[in-house]
């Protein structure tokens, strides 16, 4: 009996992060120790937090180059605002970087979505825009360690909870909330069906400009929150955060199942491809890889991944 084809693909990156850890861990034992598993999930936790926008944004047949460069402005322009204003409320920053993500996100939608231009080459355009822009207001400026408070680092490495970061509570708690969303709710099924058939979707009603803008302003807020995060984890920022972080966050959401040309996608998918590509990039640096090797080797599993979907997809698995 035939496995359905959303559990099937989700379980393939679970059967491979078994046989990965069982590997490693011969070589390495390292690879079990606590503060690892932290490190682990917190470099998890973030590309789930950004690939839960993308994921959206490709269910409706379209994608977002430019989260990066969104993650750029977001997350230098509110550590910059605190570096200049250290005795503001920690919630300003982060209004900031939401504020800033839904406003870029909303410029995509409306460009792609009433504009009807193809969405990778609008994407491809703000992508430099965006990463201009972050030039623009650096101005070659550094935010240092010491221009931040404990409060803003506490926003990703605070623990709270059971020992567990805030960065992976948060990143659980979008799971929850947009797996209900996606499953529960009209316009979750409706970015379904615009990726599964786009002229059928609008013959039913769906309007399909105001759901296309809609994706990428919930896609700009994501990736607005993974700016702010990405700074609070590392406790820095420069002009070049995130830099090249698009391409790692689609294929998050590829090895987890969500369909290039749109109308599949799950939460759980999303979180298997964040814990399988994080994983091997963790296992790499306790083997103790070549940097050299790094971006090759996930370049080989995203390709693979592309291959397996494909292949399942003409076998209707």
């Amino acid at each position: 009996m035939k496995a359905s084809s959303s559990y099937l693909r989700t379980l393939i990156p679970f059967g491979i992060i078994a046989v990965c850890f069982a590997i490693t861990y011969v070589i390495n034992p390292n690879i079990s120790e606590g503060q690892n598993l932290q490190i682990l999930s917190m470099e998890a936790a973030l590309l789930v937090v950004a690939a839960i926008g993308q994921m959206m944004i490709m269910v409706t047949g379209n994608i977002d180059i430019s989260c990066s460069s969104v993650m750029a402005v977001a997350g230098f322009t509110s550590s910059f605002y605190l570096k200049n204003n250290q005795d503001a409320s920690i919630v300003l920053p982060i209004l900031i970087a939401l504020g800033l993500g839904l406003l870029l996100g909303l410029f995509n939608g409306l460009v792609i979505g009433y504009g009807e231009i193809p969405a990778i080459i609008v994407t491809l355009g703000t992508l430099s825009i965006y990463r201009g822009v972050t030039y623009i207001i650096s101005g070659s400026a550094w935010v240092l360690p010491k221009d931040l408070t404990p409060e803003f680092r506490a926003i990703a490495t605070g623990e709270s909870i059971l020992g567990i970061t805030n960065l992976v509570w948060i990143a659980l708690f979008l799971c929850l909330a947009a797996g209900f969303f996606l499953n529960y709710t009209r316009m979750g099924r409706n970015f379904y069906a615009i990726g599964s058939h786009q002229h059928n979707a609008g013959l039913i009603g769906i309007n399909i400009r105001s759901t296309t803008c809609l994706v990428y302003i919930i896609g700009g807020v994501l990736f607005g929150l993974t700016g702010i995060l990405l700074a609070s984890r590392y406790n820095f920022a420069q002009n070049t955060i995130a830099s090249g972080y698009e391409l790692t966050i689609i294929a998050v959401a590829v090895i987890g199942g969500t369909s290039v040309t749109g109308g599949r996608g799950t939460i759980l998918g999303v979180i298997a491809g964040a814990i399988l590509l994080s994983f091997i990039v963790n296992a790499m640096n306790v083997l103790k890889v070549s940097p050299f090797w790094k971006m090759a080797i996930q370049g080989v599993i995203i390709l693979i991944a592309v291959i397996i979907d494909t292949w399942l997809s003409r076998r209707r698995i």
